[in-house]
């Protein structure tokens, strides 16, 4: 959705005809002859909201600020969309004080786009409504699976490695979450192992959803 009214937004508002897709994160800036731009227009935009995962490819690593420099400026581009989450915030930040450093003329522009909301200064990331959805879906098949077993604990293990926005906000949108475990709140597993007894004796079922950071 937002390679498409980014695209949108471009072209339609502001007269824009050349809009690149970098493919691969910045694989694709540090060394775009291997990851080849796509030409991004609105014919080629148009459903791509309705499918599932990236046209322009994620990808990890590949950040050089010289050689990015380097290439925006070979490549004549003077606005760049970053999207992604604190990782890529971060890089787009070191891009920028290298572009700045050059004296460049290039607007650099920071997208928060994460699933687990983890990027400061936003209340609320691209993705993370989707996240929440699709969790909340996951931990009513594990109560079903819970409530049809004698003493039945269902766990689910979300995203959340040092943020647990996901695992509490889906467990309050689905009503039916009997524990939490988040990396922002330290628990002992004795007291876990207790509140697991407790609860299963008074409803002899149990729905634990936990973020994948939470105890460490």
């Amino acid at each position: 959705s937002i390679i498409r009214e980014v695209t949108n937004c471009l072209w339609h508002h502001y007269g824009v005809r050349s809009i690149l897709g970098i493919q691969g994160g910045y694989n694709g800036l540090s060394d775009p002859e291997e990851f080849t731009p796509i030409d991004l227009q609105p014919s080629i935009v148009r459903e791509i909201h309705h499918k599932g995962g990236s046209i322009l490819k994620a990808g990890r690593g590949g950040f050089d600020a010289k050689k990015i420099c380097d290439n925006l400026e070979a490549m004549g581009i003077n606005m760049l969309f970053t999207v992604g989450g604190d990782g890529t915030q971060g890089a787009a930040h070191l891009l920028y004080e290298e572009a700045l450093r050059r004296g460049m003329k290039v607007s650099i522009v920071g997208v928060p786009k994460s699933i687990d909301n983890d990027i400061l200064f936003f209340d609320k990331t691209f993705g993370f409504d989707t996240a929440v959805a699709a969790a909340s879906d996951i931990i009513r098949n594990a109560w079903v699976e819970a409530t049809s077993c004698f003493k039945g604990v269902g766990i689910v293990k979300l995203m959340g490695r040092d943020a647990g926005f996901v695992a509490m906000n889906a467990a309050l949108a689905s009503t039916i979450v009997d524990l939490v475990l988040i990396p922002e709140v330290s628990v002992s597993m004795e007291d876990i192992m207790l509140h697991v007894d407790a609860t299963l004796k008074y409803k002899n079922f149990m729905v634990i959803a936990v973020a994948e950071g939470a105890g460490q």
